[in-house]
C-alpha cells in the first residue's frame, strides 16, 4: 500500500461549511428556473474542463477514461436543458407536465420531439436548417447513450459489456457541438420568453380596454 495516500480519518466530517470564502460552494439557491440553469451550466461546464485538462495533458490513457464522465455530464446538460424548456414553456398544468415528464423518462429522442411540440413554428430557411442539425446531434448522442446508462456503468443490467468493441471520438470535436447545443439551447429559451411576455401584455393591453369599453 502506498504510505503517502491520504487515509480516511475517524476525526472528520465528510461535508463541512467553514473555511476559505472561495474553497466552498453555494447551492440551493434561487427559484426551480434559477436552479435548473445552475445544473444545466454546472454539467456543461465541469465537462468542458474535464476535456480540455485531458487535451492539455496529453495523456492517452487520461483521454481514453475522461471520457466517460464527461460524456456522462454532457448528456445530463442536453437532458436537462430539453427538460427545462418543456417544463416552462409546454401548456397544460403542473400536474400534467410532471406527467409527461415522467413518460419522457431518460429517452434524448422521445425528449427532444417533446421539445419541438414547444417551439414555435420555424421561420424561414436557416432556422429549419438549425433544428435539422441540432436533431442530428441529439440521435447521435442518442444512439451512443439512448437511456443515460453507457456512461454510467460499463455493463448492462444482464452483465454484458455496454462497449464490446472499441471505438473511437474526437473529444475536442465534441466539445465544439456542445458550445452549438449551448447557444441554441440560450437562444430558443430567450426567443420563447419574448413571445411569452409579448402574448401577456396583448391579453394586458385587451383586457384593459374591453373594460373600459364597459363590456
Amino acid at each position: 500500500m502506498d504510505s503517502t495516500l491520504p487515509w480516511p480519518d475517524e476525526y472528520k466530517r465528510l461535508f463541512v461549511q467553514g473555511g476559505d470564502y472561495y474553497e466552498f460552494a453555494h447551492f440551493g439557491w434561487g427559484d426551480v428556473w434559477q436552479q435548473f440553469y445552475g445544473y444545466c451550466k454546472g454539467y456543461k461546464e465541469a465537462a468542458d474542463h474535464i476535456i480540455e485538462d485531458a487535451l492539455y495533458s496529453r495523456d492517452i490513457s487520461q483521454l481514453d477514461t475522461v471520457v466517460f464522465p464527461a460524456f456522462f455530464l454532457y448528456r445530463q446538460f442536453i437532458e436537462l436543458s430539453l427538460k427545462q424548456a418543456i417544463l416552462e414553456f409546454s401548456r397544460g398544468g403542473y400536474s400534467e407536465k410532471i406527467a409527461t415528464l415522467k413518460q419522457l423518462n431518460h429517452d434524448l429522442e422521445a425528449i427532444w420531439k417533446e421539445f419541438v411540440k414547444v417551439l414555435p413554428e420555424a421561420r424561414n430557411e436557416n432556422e429549419q436548417v438549425t433544428l435539422q442539425v441540432v436533431e442530428k446531434y441529439i440521435r447521435d448522442f442518442s444512439a451512443l447513450d439512448k437511456s443515460s446508462y453507457s456512461f454510467r456503468y460499463p455493463i448492462t443490467k444482464k452483465l454484458t459489456l455496454i462497449f464490446g468493441e472499441e471505438q473511437r471520438i474526437n473529444l475536442r470535436h465534441v466539445k465544439e457541438r456542445m458550445a452549438e447545443l449551448e447557444a441554441f439551447f440560450s437562444g430558443a429559451s430567450a426567443y420563447m420568453d419574448d413571445l411569452r411576455t409579448s402574448e401577456l401584455d396583448m391579453r394586458v393591453e385587451f383586457e384593459n380596454e374591453f373594460y373600459q369599453e364597459g363590456f
